[in-house]
Order: structure tokens, then sequence, then C-alpha cells
């Protein structure tokens, strides 16, 4: 039996999971990407990048992460994560774009 839940609701549940997700991460700027780098300072590539145009970048890994523990479409993992961005890291997304890769950033 599906069972209809909306974005709000699934944000108050889903949000704290992307918290202990993007725990640490920080700002950096881009070293071959037009735009910044949301990444832990440990890693050599970030998860998020944002451009300028107001488009979210996301390292496909974590939407599939996210799509798989929901139980949501790619797309609808993706629309959440843009949400969680603009929320926490007080970013206005109206993009978002499925990444193959990480992105470098300086450290």
């Amino acid at each position: 039996m599906k069972y209809k839940i909306s974005k709000n609701q699934i944000d108050k549940i889903a949000f704290p999971f992307l918290d202990k997700e993007f725990e640490g991460i920080e700002k950096y700027k881009a070293k071959y990407f037009d735009g910044i780098v949301f990444k832990k300072p440990d890693e050599e590539f970030g998860a998020l990048g944002y451009k300028k145009n107001k488009t979210l970048w996301i390292y496909y890994k974590f939407i599939d992460k996210i799509s798989s523990f929901f139980s949501l479409e790619d797309l609808d993992a993706q629309e959440l994560i843009g949400r969680w961005a603009e929320d926490r890291l007080q970013i206005e997304v109206r993009y978002t774009i499925r990444l193959g890769k990480g992105i470098r950033a300086d450290s």
C-alpha cells in the first residue's frame, strides 16, 4: 500500500538525516568548477557544487543513497537535497543536476 506524504512531512524526516550526512561540510573555492563547493575539510572532492545561476550540482552517490533510503525517485531525491541546501546552507536553488563525480576544491 502506498501513502501520500507531503513535501513538508518528508522534509521533517529527511532533513535530520541529511544533517548527519553533510555534517561538517564547509564552503570552498572550486579548482575546476565555476562556482563554490561544499565538502568536508578532510575530503578532496565535494559532494555539492553551487553556481551563481542558482544551480546545485549533487554527487550521484548522495542522490542514490537518499533515493534508496526514503524510497524516492531520483528527481524527488534531488529536489529534497535542494530544499535542504536552501534551508541549511542559505542558498537559493532553482535547479539541481546529478553529478557523475565529486568536484575538486581548493583546500
